[in-house]
């Protein structure tokens, strides 16, 4: 670890991390960089919570947000690659209680390019240890968006939507809840102990 730490990009790194801190870019950072078989550089700089001045550690639990959107995309093609999940197939085939139709594809939802909305904002937090309806909330969200913003694959369009609707389709692909298969096929083979709600 320590002949990492000061090769040239780690020691750029840190100080670029450092420097986003001290300039107030960022309250907090955590950095990771490793590789199959070790971490070769961390970093855990700043605050993690501004109001109270406690110190970024290793150890602090971070909300992942959109940063999610990767692991389900890892999710979708180990299915791909498993032959589970198609890309250039319906949505339909996998979660056919949406509404957007038959040209949205695995891929368009991948690509963000499938048309689906990105309403916001959309309540995503829960009360910690407050029980949880995914399904009950997408299919909120479902109806109070039920149309298209432009056909799939005209244009790139972020949407939040888009990403949760992949779940239901690697549900189907996969089996399993969506958070079993990340925690055992993604976390798990990393080694990553991955204890809160995926």
């Amino acid at each position: 670890h320590a002949a990492v730490e000061s090769a040239p990009w780690a020691m750029a790194a840190r100080a670029h991390l450092t420097s986003l801190v001290r300039d107030h870019e960022l309250p907090g950072v955590q950095y990771v960089v490793g590789d199959r078989e070790r971490v070769l550089f961390e970093a855990a700089l700043g605050v993690s919570d501004v109001s109270t001045g406690a110190a970024m550690e290793r150890t602090t639990i971070q909300m992942a947000y959109s940063i999610t959107k990767a692991v389900t995309a890892i999710a979708a093609m180990q299915l791909v690659e498993a032959g589970s999940l198609e890309l250039d197939r319906a949505l339909d085939t996998y979660y056919p209680a949406h509404p957007y139709g038959s040209a949205v594809t695995i891929r368009s939802l991948l690509a963000q390019t499938s048309g689906v909305p990105n309403p916001a904002p959309i309540r995503w937090l829960e009360v910690v240890g407050g029980p949880i309806d995914r399904d009950a909330r997408l299919r909120e969200v479902l109806a109070k968006s039920p149309a298209l913003r432009h056909p799939p694959g005209q244009r790139y369009a972020y949407s939040n939507i888009a990403y949760w609707l992949l779940e239901r389709a690697i549900e189907a692909a996969s089996g399993e809840d969506f958070g079993r298969y990340v925690r055992g096929e993604i976390f798990g083979r990393l080694g990553i102990d991955a204890q809160s709600d995926v």
